[in-house]
């Protein structure tokens, strides 16, 4: 994200234009340090990476190896799908539910195909994002970590919406009802026949 928004103040600019004044405050005021990035769901999160446009404007570089992502003709559709299968992996995890043998499986290739392509842009110098170093959490960290997702995630109601094709600014207002629109129409045309009388 650093590089799509060197710092907060653009950050924050940005999830108020696309995201709306009221989820800003929200993740604000769940982030830690008041930081909306530490607010924000796994799903919502992944969304900022696999929106058409973000993806196509900052993380296509990353993505664009031809060895991996390529269950989907789109590297960036088999990104979201995979995401997607981590987030539901995540919500069992975070309710306490052991996951099966074969999810492990899955979610161990998935994590090489999402990864590697991140590894080499970090050795590279691509990206100051080297997802090696996550691994390195011991037990407490680990514990720690599952124990804030768990809390964030109570609060937040749960992580329970698929990751969407990409980022939907809020509406400035509701779309008006049929009734609503004859009724506006009516009174312009009232207040018009009272203005020429």
């Amino acid at each position: 994200y650093a590089r799509a928004w060197p710092d907060r103040a653009s950050l924050n600019h940005y999830l108020k234009q696309h995201f709306g004044p009221d989820r800003l405050r929200q993740w604000l005021k769940q982030g830690e340090d008041q930081h909306a990035l530490e607010g924000m769901l796994f799903s919502e999160l992944a969304l900022m990476v696999v929106d058409k446009k973000l993806f196509a404007r900052h993380y296509v570089r990353i993505f664009n190896d031809a060895s991996a992502l390529t269950l989907f003709a789109e590297s960036r559709t088999t990104l979201r799908m995979f995401l997607d299968d981590c987030r539901l992996a995540r919500n069992e995890v975070i309710a306490r539910q052991p996951l099966t043998s074969a999810q492990l499986m899955l979610l161990n290739v998935q994590y090489q195909q999402i990864v590697r392509p991140i590894q080499r842009a970090y050795a590279e110098k691509r990206t100051r994002v080297n997802p090696a170093s996550f691994l390195l959490a011991d037990e407490r960290e680990l514990r720690q970590f599952w124990e804030t997702a768990r809390l964030k995630d109570r609060q937040a109601g749960g992580d329970k919406h698929e990751i969407s094709e990409g980022i939907e600014p809020p509406r400035k207002r509701p779309p008006r009802t049929p009734e609503e629109r004859e009724q506006l129409i009516s009174g312009a045309l009232w207040g018009g026949v009272g203005v020429m009388s």
